[in-house]
C-alpha cells in the first residue's frame, strides 16, 4: 500500500529498516519484481526477479549490521542474500554460505554493492 509516499505491507507501520530493504531492493533492480513479500528472521524483506525462460531469483534482505541476524542466514534455498551495511567494515563479520551480496548506501542514498573476495 502507498501512503505518504512510503510503502507499507498490510497491519504494519512505518520502519526504516524496511525502507532501507526496498531502496535496496530497487537500487538491484530498477523496480522490475515478480514478488515482494516482508520476510521471517533473519530476513527483513524478500523478493523475486524473473529471468529468461520463466526462471526466478529469489532475493533476501538481512539486516548486516545486527550481528544475530547477520550469523543466521544458513538456508538450504537458492536465495541470493543482500547484506544491508551502514559500514564496509561490517562486511567482514558476516558468515553465510548463500551467494550473498553486501549493500551499502553513500551519504546522497546511491546503493553500491560488493562482495568480499
Amino acid at each position: 500500500m502507498l501512503r505518504e509516499d512510503c510503502v507499507l505491507f498490510p497491519g504494519r507501520t512505518v520502519n526504516p529498516i524496511t525502507l532501507r530493504a526496498f531502496d535496496i531492493m530497487l537500487a538491484l533492480t530498477d523496480g522490475t519484481v515478480s514478488e515482494i513479500v516482508p520476510g521471517s528472521q533473519p530476513f527483513v524483506l524478500m523478493f523475486t526477479v524473473p529471468e529468461e525462460n520463466d526462471a526466478e531469483s529469489v532475493f533476501g534482505v538481512v539486516d548486516g549490521t545486527n550481528p544475530r541476524a547477520a550469523g543466521m542466514v544458513g538456508i538450504g534455498r537458492d536465495v541470493t542474500v543482500l547484506f544491508m551495511l551502514t559500514d564496509s567494515a561490517q562486511s567482514k563479520s558476516v558468515r553465510t554460505k548463500n551467494k550473498h551480496y553486501f549493500a551499502l548506501a553513500d551519504k546522497s542514498g546511491h546503493v553500491r554493492f560488493f562482495t568480499n573476495t
